[in-house]
């Protein structure tokens, strides 16, 4: 019997890596390829190891002074699988190998978790270093000039004559307030763990006053063990989008689409749950349909249908760490939208055909017609590309927008990327019919924007925040589900 408890430990695990077994299959040339932003990426590293049963030593080839001791089996739970999902999105990955283990985001929560399971992967061999990085315009406000001149008088106890420079003044501005919020939630940093702070006018904001704060965590010295991390991340991700059981070092006690040890009952679920409104509180209605299906709605006029049980599968625990880095849900919302009113959007941008793939899948697990529609995004950095296939058309490229940042209203080259976003994303195929249009909008390459319907918005961020933040407010709602069909 497995025992099931609160924090993800090894009792509810749902499968495990085998580090000897995964390194005795390559002879420890272990290859990871990775595809990011269109770049396809093959890293390589030869490792020794030695297995004593419970933990394995590992050692560069190329640098045997350096050495992890890990325990030979790793434990697959759902908090490790959602944090794989959300490594394999907001995680480094070294296009030439070289650089450390870590981590990148601006909410502070999403950091803590982060934070702690690579702690409990790689456990105290390497000391956490922190980065902050932030836009010069964000300080250029009467607001900020104020709080940037309140800390001058602090450090210096003097008048506007002292030394102390803008740039070390906003550095210190940053750093007090990373340090501020991560003692709000519990996370104890030593200052001697933070990098200087980079504030840079290329690091994104568009206009005075906006920001583009970014809060990045490094395992000091692990850049030669990145390959390894990375090939654990890959393979998991792979196997569970796959529906792969076992592969070299890795096993699933199920198929990982179908396995669970836990199934939630969703009705029971949401009449727990309510949102901030603009005006009061909100809670779902609920309508029993079927043995299967209940009909839930934000109010009487809109229904939708929802699965009357969801089993908890890797495959859920992946998305919904996939979700956290690269759904458009704003990350703060995730945490303040039961207490304080926020915007909740269900979306997610990719030019990952296996994200896409992911996501529509865990909208057709959920229940039906939660797949609202699709559009294809194209970054300003490729318009110019854009204007040729519309010359090639003999046609010309109208946008909407007051800057043409919006729809694109060539009829003929909606089509085309219409029909690009089918050839490049096939789990869209069954969704053609609901194509929207065209953007071009941002700097990134092309990629694909899907839209779930509203309704669902404040119970998959709740799901997906609790199943990863705090299980226990999830294992209430369930009953125990070890089938795999």
């Amino acid at each position: 019997m497995v025992h099931i408890d609160n924090h993800g430990g090894v009792g509810d695990s749902l499968g495990f890596i085998d580090l000897n077994e995964l390194l005795k299959c390559c002879n420890g040339n272990v290859e990871v390829v990775l595809n990011d932003l269109g770049v396809t990426t093959v890293l390589k590293r030869k490792y020794q190891w030695a297995s004593t049963g419970d933990y394995t030593e590992i050692r560069p080839e190329d640098d045997l002074s350096k050495m992890v001791r890990l325990p030979t089996k790793i434990y697959l739970t759902p908090r490790l699988i959602a944090f794989i999902g959300l490594y394999d999105g907001d995680g480094n990955k070294a296009r030439k190998g070289g650089r450390e283990i870590g981590f990148s985001q601006r909410e502070i929560n999403i950091h803590k978790f982060a934070y702690d399971m690579l702690k409990e992967v790689f456990n105290a061999h390497f000391l956490t270093k922190w980065s902050i990085l932030e836009d010069t315009r964000r300080f250029e406000t009467p607001e900020m000039e104020k709080e940037i001149e309140r800390i001058r008088f602090e450090m210096t106890n003097g008048p506007k004559e002292t030394n102390t420079s803008l740039v070390d003044l906003q550095r210190e501005y940053v750093r007090r307030e990373f340090l501020q919020s991560a003692r709000k939630i519990g996370m104890t940093i030593d200052e001697s763990q933070l990098r200087t702070p980079v504030i840079s006018p290329k690091k994104g904001a568009r206009a005075a006053g906006n920001s583009s704060l970014e809060y990045i965590q490094n395992l000091y010295g692990s850049e030669k063990f990145l390959t390894l991390w990375l090939k654990m991340v890959r393979i998991c991700t792979d196997s569970i989008i796959s529906n792969t059981q076992t592969t070299d070092g890795l096993v699933f006690f199920g198929k990982p689409h179908t396995f669970s040890l836990l199934t939630l009952n969703v009705k029971d679920y949401m009449q727990n749950l309510k949102w901030a409104t603009r005006t009061r509180f909100g809670k779902y209605t609920i309508k029993e349909i079927d043995d299967k299906y209940v009909a839930i709605g934000k109010s009487a006029k809109v229904k939708t249908f929802i699965r009357r049980e969801l089993k908890l599968t890797p495959f859920f625990f992946l998305v919904a760490g996939i979700y956290l880095a690269e759904g458009d849900t704003k990350k703060d919302n995730f945490f303040i939208f039961e207490k304080t009113y926020a915007p909740l959007n269900i979306a997610l941008t990719s030019s990952e055909p296996e994200y896409i793939a992911a996501f529509i899948r865990m909208l057709e697990t959920m229940g039906k017609q939660l797949f609202k529609s699709w559009k294809v995004k194209v970054g300003t950095k490729y318009e110019w590309e854009t204007e040729e296939l519309a010359q090639r058309m003999g046609v010309i490229t109208l946008r909407a927008g007051e800057k043409g940042q919006g729809y694109v209203r060539t009829l003929e080259l909606d089509k085309e990327l219409r029909n690009w976003g089918l050839a490049n994303y096939p789990s869209l195929e069954s969704y053609s019919n609901l194509y929207h249009h065209t953007e071009i909008t941002g700097v990134g390459i092309p990629r694909v924007h899907i839209q779930a319907v509203t309704q669902i918005a404040p119970y998959l961020v709740s799901l997906i925040r609790n199943s990863v933040f705090n299980f226990s407010n999830v294992i209430t709602h369930t009953s125990r589900s070890n089938e795999d069909q």
